[in-house]
Formats: C-alpha cells, structure tokens, sequence
C-alpha cells in the first residue's frame, strides 16, 4: 500500500514523535523552512536574573523560549524562584517547562496568545503587578501590549532570532505529491512562501494554532483543519482517520 506523504514544517528530531504508530501509511517529510538562533542582551538578561524573585508571573509563548531561558539560567547558575507563577500559551510549551520540573499554573483553553490574554489578567491578583515575558524576536506584541493596558508592568526580554532555513539544507519536494502540509506556526508559513512553494488545490492543509491559520489565510487559503489544541498529534490521528 502507498503511504500518504505529510510533509510538517519542523526537524525530524521535534515532529517524529507525532508520527509514532503511524508509519505503516504516513511517509512523513520533515521539512524546517527556519532555525532557532539565541539572540539576547547580556545587560538585560543579567539585570532580569538579578532580580528573579521580582516576578509575580513568569509567561512561556513557545517551547524555544522555555529552552533558551533554561539554558541561560543553567549558565548562570539560577533557578526559577518557587514563588513565581507560571503561564503557558499551550500545553506543549507547558511540557516543556514541566520538564525541567516546574509547575505551570495556566495553560489556557485557547492555546495561543490571545487565549492567554483573555484568561490571565483574570486569576492575576491586585498585588501581583510583575510579569516576566521572554519572547523570540518576531513575536507579535499582542500578549505584552494586552497586559501592559490591563495595568501589569510587563519585563519583555528577546531571546532568539528566526532564520530562514537554507534551501540546500532542505529535501527535495514534488509538491503535487503531497497529501497533507502540516505548519507548525505562522512564521513558518512565510519563509515556505518565500521559498516559492505554492499549495495545490488538492492538497489538505492542516494549521497548529490559529494563529498559523490566519497566516496560512493570508497567503494561501483557509486551512481545512485546526485543531482544539494545538497538537501536533491530534493533527496525524485526524489525517490518519481521513486516511
């Protein structure tokens, strides 16, 4: 039997576990059109870590940020203080903190920025005016600005810089014979399109995230499946099925 080729916007080594079981008639194609590069000011990060015990709330918007800010704490010697909360946009960035054994507070019902938004400043108490917010460095504003009118004074701090990928790094694709495109946030829906790549009408399209699938709206068509949550295994057991 052919298997269905899916092609997903991410390493082999993040996305092959969405495919465990599912081998047998999904032919993944890993296909990570950016990579992750650490960019951060040393003064700012030195002065944030200075003061950790500062923040009331500590907030995650992806599993890049939860590395790289562990990453800086190890080299330093630092560890998040116990009495900070922490929020998660989704429930995998919140694994990703659970990981290096911290507990996440609030993970929202719609996982993305605006999801975030709309819940926190409400089990936010009076008190707790600090928020801690690490972000890449094209991160929209949404999450920062929302909190900032809702009276919390927000420490937004960059940690990373996304790169295009290399076009000589990336297999080579027929597009029009691809079942499924699986992308993985929205950035990664503009460097596929500044890669040249257009989506056949025939194709399936499936979106991690709304925010993705805006993106995907914008300079394609309307993905035809979001999931609830943004997961990236409910996304295979949905092609699976359709399958």
């Amino acid at each position: 039997m052919n298997r269905a080729k899916v092609l997903i916007t991410r390493t082999q080594s993040e996305g092959e576990a969405f495919f465990a079981g599912h081998l047998e008639v999904i032919e993944p194609i890993y296909y990570p059109v950016f990579e992750i590069v650490p960019k951060y000011d040393a003064r700012q990060i030195h002065d944030i870590l200075s003061r950790l015990d500062s923040y009331h709330w500590i907030l995650f918007t992806s599993r890049n940020t939860v590395r790289i800010f562990m990453d800086i704490l190890h080299d330093h010697n630092k560890r998040l203080p116990k009495t900070a909360n922490i929020a998660t946009v989704g429930s995998r960035t919140a694994e990703a903190v659970q990981a290096h054994g911290h507990e996440v507070r609030l993970v929202p019902e719609r996982e993305d920025a605006r999801g975030l938004l709309a819940e926190l400043p409400g089990i936010i108490g009076r008190e707790e005016t600090e928020v801690l917010l690490p972000q890449g460095e094209a991160a929209p504003t949404l999450l920062r600005d929302g909190l900032a009118q809702a009276g919390r004074h927000v420490t937004h701090c960059t940690l990373y810089k996304t790169c295009p990928a290399d076009p000589q790094t990336l297999p080579k694709i027929d597009i029009d014979t691809i079942a499924w495109y699986v992308f993985t946030n929205p950035l990664s829906v503009k460097f596929f399109k500044d890669l040249g790549h257009e989506l056949p009408g025939h194709c399936q399209i499936a979106a991690i995230g709304q925010p993705t699938a805006e993106a995907l709206q914008a300079n394609f068509r309307a993905p035809d499946y979001v999931p609830h949550k943004a997961d990236g295994h409910d996304i295979v057991n949905k092609i699976r099925e359709l399958l």
